[in-house]
């Protein structure tokens, strides 16, 4: 039987605890002021973090979370095989104490698609202790270093032949995004608009000599996938990501991507 984890209780983990600060009269400066000093209260949470622990249960399965400036994401994969059991994520920001996601993919509950969830938190070093309709879950960071690749992607599309893309596709509501970390990645088709997902896969990856290589751990189209190890060339070109080599069904691929904000 698939176990369930809670998208609400993955999700809350994503963010740092802010001190907000009341400010008198309407000042700019003084706003102003207030803002940089809530920038400067916020760690930095931005990197990959692996769920250890549920109400004082260990839990087996992996489930990791990567987070970007902007967007999380997470995927649940079955202890020691990486079956695929679930994922989800979507941009976050953080006001009034609260932390927010706007869920962009939900395998377990897509009615939560476009809805706005706002959690309670806190920080403990490395670990994030979060509780939500009375359980609790810890979390432990398993990565906060950064490469030229760290952050969230929407891919444009596929270059021709000469590797020129000769069409940008415009941001709408059907995308395919990829998050990273300094060493995890996760990519998600899906569709905003009808709250359907399309497919997922996520691992480590490690970029050396204009190399990426992906070693897939979790992949929801194709449990056989998991373990596979898929080196690619890439390089960034005018803030653009092009990357290509073989894909995971051993086809020739090459594909260009953005960064993705809302």
């Amino acid at each position: 039987m698939k176990r369930r984890v809670n998208f609400s209780t993955i999700v809350c983990l994503l963010f740092v605890s802010v001190m907000l600060f009341s400010c008198g009269g309407n000042n700019e400066n003084s706003t102003a002021e207030s803002e940089e000093l809530l920038e400067a209260e916020a760690p930095n949470i931005q990197g990959a973090w692996k769920l250890i622990s549920s109400n004082g249960q260990a839990i087996e399965d992996e489930v990791v979370v990567i987070v970007s400036p902007s967007f999380t994401a997470f995927s649940i994969g079955a202890a020691g095989t990486g079956e695929f059991l679930g994922a989800g994520g979507g941009f976050y920001n953080f006001e009034n104490g609260k932390f927010n996601v706007e869920v962009a993919f939900s395998t377990q509950d897509s009615t939560l698609v476009g809805t706005t969830l706002s959690y309670d938190y806190s920080l403990d070093g490395n670990n994030f202790t979060t509780t939500y309709d009375g359980v609790s879950d810890v979390y432990q960071k398993i990565d906060d270093s950064v490469t030229d690749l760290t952050g969230n992607w929407r891919m444009l599309g596929r270059p021709n032949a000469d590797g020129i893309l000769e069409q940008r596709r415009p941001v709408g509501d059907r995308v395919t995004i990829k998050i990273l970390s300094g060493t995890r990645f996760q990519w998600a088709a899906i569709n905003t608009g009808t709250k359907q997902f399309l497919g997922t896969g996520a691992g480590t990856y490690t970029i050396e000599n204009g190399t990426y290589t992906e070693h897939i751990t979790t992949f929801s189209r194709n449990n056989d996938r998991v373990g596979a190890v898929l080196p690619f060339s890439y390089r960034i070109q005018d803030g653009d990501w092009y990357h290509s080599g073989n894909s995971s069904s051993g086809e020739p691929m090459a594909e260009v991507w953005a960064r993705y904000e809302k």
